[in-house]
């Protein structure tokens, strides 16, 4: 409204006219676990808009053809990740890799032998998997806490070891001293060398170059860490608190706001305009309009 109109409609006694919103871009319920015993940890969104998701006995695709699974039973998807030519990796319990192959996911490795039970068990966990080896750059790396590792060559197979160093980069970050008045809580990798590093006094900072960016004091409801975090572009995204909340903050505006619409997240990723979310029993998705979300659904 001009200023002659806003004069005119004072002397009527008009209201303004109002300025029309944008509404909050919806969530989409993708799938939803059908047995009670199972459950999502892990989800990845390609480049393509197709996505995956996996927790436990089971591995869900989504693209424009529809959804499919692959059973794994017995076994606990942990974290997803792509080659170099854009084939999906999915690793988890027992040194489980699975590699995609067509429609389905293969396993290609396993630790031998009955699985272990208790402490030792979770020795076997692979927590993710990622290009992460500076010495060796073209070695896919899958890593777990302490020394383990599984890790493939170009044209080699995956092969365990349970004396890597390289598994404390992948779990911990890179070497690095944090800036003054953080004591580090965690690193979330968003790169081949880039990261987020939160702090036990409620602070992070995201690492993309050689100096740190503060992303400021993380929300109130966050506590002292956070569970997940991304990025998309100039957006970064934080999984924290109690109730599983997602908050965004946009690159330069050191302000977090809440993602509403859906809590107990357990697992995110952002990628091309869309937020892909696990939910204990469920995967959902949102994204802002224009964004690739070829994927099929079922509900």
């Amino acid at each position: 409204m001009n200023a002659l109109s806003a004069l005119v409609a004072f002397a009527l006694g008009l209201a303004p006219a109002a300025v029309p919103s944008a509404a909050p871009a919806r969530w989409e319920t993708l799938y939803e676990a059908g047995v009670k015993a199972q459950w999502f940890t892990a989800v990845w969104l390609k480049s393509d808009g197709s996505w995956r998701a996996g927790g436990k006995d089971l591995i869900v695709s989504g693209d424009a053809a529809g959804v499919r699974t692959t059973a794994i039973e017995g076994f606990v998807v942990y974290a997803f990740g792509e080659d170099k030519a854009g084939g999906v990796v999915a690793v988890g319990s027992r040194q489980g890799v699975w590699e995609e192959r067509g429609t389905v996911f293969e396993r290609v490795h396993e630790r031998p032998g009955p699985p272990r039970t208790g402490r030792a068990a979770h020795k076997d966990v692979l927590e993710g998997v990622r290009y992460l080896d500076p010495q060796r750059p073209e070695r896919l790396v899958a890593y777990g806490s302490l020394h383990l590792t599984v890790s493939k060559e170009p044209n080699q197979a995956w092969r365990s070891d349970e004396n890597d160093d390289v598994a404390s980069r992948g779990s911990l970050g890179p070497e690095l001293k944090p800036p003054a008045g953080c004591h580090t809580a965690g690193w979330h990798w968003v790169g081949f060398n880039d990261g987020i590093l939160d702090c036990h006094e409620g602070m992070a900072y995201l690492y993309s170059g050689p100096t740190p960016a503060s992303l400021g004091q993380l929300p109130h409801a966050c506590g002292m860490s956070m569970r997940v975090a991304v990025r998309d572009g100039p957006d970064v995204f934080v999984v924290c608190g109690q109730k599983g909340q997602i908050w965004r903050q946009t690159s330069g505006e050191r302000e977090w706001t809440p993602v509403a619409g859906v809590t107990g997240v357990q697992a995110l990723q952002a990628r091309g305009g869309c937020i892909l979310v696990a939910t204990t029993r469920a995967i959902l998705r949102q994204c802002a309009g224009g964004a690739n979300k070829s994927a099929g659904t079922t509900r």
